[in-house]
Protein backbone atom coordinates (compact mmCIF):
# COMPACT_ATOMS: atom_id res chain seq x y z
CA UNK A 1 0.00 0.00 0.00
CA UNK A 2 1.55 3.62 -0.83
CA UNK A 3 1.86 5.52 2.03
CA UNK A 4 0.35 9.05 2.20
CA UNK A 5 3.86 10.82 2.36
CA UNK A 6 5.52 9.83 -0.87
CA UNK A 7 2.21 10.51 -2.70
CA UNK A 8 2.76 14.04 -1.37
CA UNK A 9 6.67 13.96 -2.18
CA UNK A 10 5.87 12.67 -5.75
CA UNK A 11 3.19 15.46 -6.22
CA UNK A 12 5.08 18.32 -5.13
CA UNK A 13 8.22 16.63 -7.15
CA UNK A 14 5.69 17.27 -10.38
CA UNK A 15 4.44 20.82 -9.99
CA UNK A 16 8.58 21.74 -8.72
CA UNK A 17 9.16 20.32 -11.92
CA UNK A 18 6.23 22.29 -14.20
CA UNK A 19 6.91 25.39 -12.17
CA UNK A 20 10.73 25.48 -13.15
CA UNK A 21 9.94 24.56 -16.60
CA UNK A 22 7.50 27.07 -17.16
CA UNK A 23 9.96 29.90 -17.00
CA UNK A 24 11.94 28.08 -19.62
CA UNK A 25 9.17 28.02 -21.79
CA UNK A 26 8.96 32.35 -22.07
CA UNK A 27 12.68 31.79 -23.34
CA UNK A 28 13.38 29.02 -24.72
CA UNK A 29 12.92 27.19 -28.34
CA UNK A 30 10.74 25.08 -29.70
CA UNK A 31 13.95 22.06 -29.68
CA UNK A 32 14.28 22.70 -25.98
CA UNK A 33 11.00 22.96 -24.70
CA UNK A 34 10.56 19.61 -26.30
CA UNK A 35 13.36 18.25 -24.51
CA UNK A 36 12.77 19.82 -21.08
CA UNK A 37 9.08 18.30 -21.78
CA UNK A 38 10.47 14.84 -22.26
CA UNK A 39 12.71 15.15 -19.55
CA UNK A 40 9.70 15.97 -17.59
CA UNK A 41 7.63 13.18 -18.64
CA UNK A 42 10.55 10.40 -18.15
CA UNK A 43 11.08 11.51 -14.62
CA UNK A 44 7.11 11.27 -13.58
CA UNK A 45 7.63 7.85 -15.13
CA UNK A 46 10.41 6.70 -13.53
CA UNK A 47 8.88 7.82 -9.81
CA UNK A 48 5.29 6.46 -10.38
CA UNK A 49 7.03 2.96 -11.83
CA UNK A 50 9.80 2.94 -8.77
CA UNK A 51 7.48 3.71 -5.87
CA UNK A 52 3.61 3.37 -6.89
CA UNK A 53 2.99 0.89 -9.94
CA UNK A 54 1.84 -2.11 -9.58
CA UNK A 55 2.58 -4.63 -12.60
CA UNK A 56 -1.03 -5.68 -12.60
CA UNK A 57 -2.13 -2.54 -13.23
CA UNK A 58 -5.41 -3.02 -15.49
CA UNK A 59 -3.13 -4.30 -18.28
CA UNK A 60 -1.57 -1.35 -18.48
CA UNK A 61 1.54 -1.03 -20.31
CA UNK A 62 3.47 1.67 -17.94
CA UNK A 63 6.72 1.84 -20.61
CA UNK A 64 4.52 2.14 -23.46
CA UNK A 65 2.59 5.35 -22.06
CA UNK A 66 5.27 7.06 -22.13
CA UNK A 67 6.37 6.12 -25.28
CA UNK A 68 2.80 7.73 -26.42
CA UNK A 69 3.33 10.71 -24.24
CA UNK A 70 6.67 11.60 -26.01
CA UNK A 71 5.31 10.69 -29.47
CA UNK A 72 2.98 13.54 -28.41
CA UNK A 73 4.83 16.07 -27.04
CA UNK A 74 7.10 15.33 -30.63
CA UNK A 75 4.17 16.45 -32.76
CA UNK A 76 3.08 19.76 -30.41
CA UNK A 77 4.01 23.63 -31.65
CA UNK A 78 3.10 24.91 -28.59
CA UNK A 79 4.70 24.65 -24.75
CA UNK A 80 0.95 24.13 -23.62
CA UNK A 81 0.08 21.27 -26.05
CA UNK A 82 3.32 19.59 -24.73
CA UNK A 83 2.21 20.02 -21.06
CA UNK A 84 -1.39 18.72 -21.89
CA UNK A 85 -0.20 15.93 -23.34
CA UNK A 86 1.86 14.70 -20.21
CA UNK A 87 -1.33 15.46 -17.83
Amino acid sequence: MVRRPQILCCISLILFISCFGADSFAQGTLKSNRELMRAIAQGVHDIIKKNFYDPSLKGIDWDNELRETQKKIDSCNTPGEMLAAIY
